[in-house]
């Protein structure tokens, strides 16, 4: 198993805001997408959106959005400090 150390997270208000916004955009457009700007206080930002599907309707929970994203580590070159294109969402929240 490894072990990747992030640094302490905090939780941004104006960050919170702006992904709920988005949330609900794509939600009542029925589109999964990123938004074309993705900017705070002048810094571009990664985005990670997910999604789930089951014939059930389950709700997808945050511990399974998390596993879901903690799974890429297997396909992340920590050597070369790259990842393949579906392997590089593990990084984003580290950057």
């Amino acid at each position: 198993m490894t072990f990747v150390y992030l640094t302490i997270v905090s939780l941004l208000k104006a960050l919170q805001d702006g992904s709920q916004t988005w949330a609900d955009h794509i939600a009542s457009i029925d589109k999964f997408s990123h938004r074309t700007e993705r900017k705070h206080n002048g810094e571009q930002m990664g985005e990670n959106i997910a999604m789930k599907w089951t014939s059930s309707g389950d709700d997808f929970t945050g511990q399974q959005c998390t596993d879901q994203w903690y799974s890429e580590i297997e396909r992340y070159d920590f050597k070369a400090n790259s990842g393949p294109r579906t392997g590089s969402h593990f990084l984003s929240p580290k950057r």
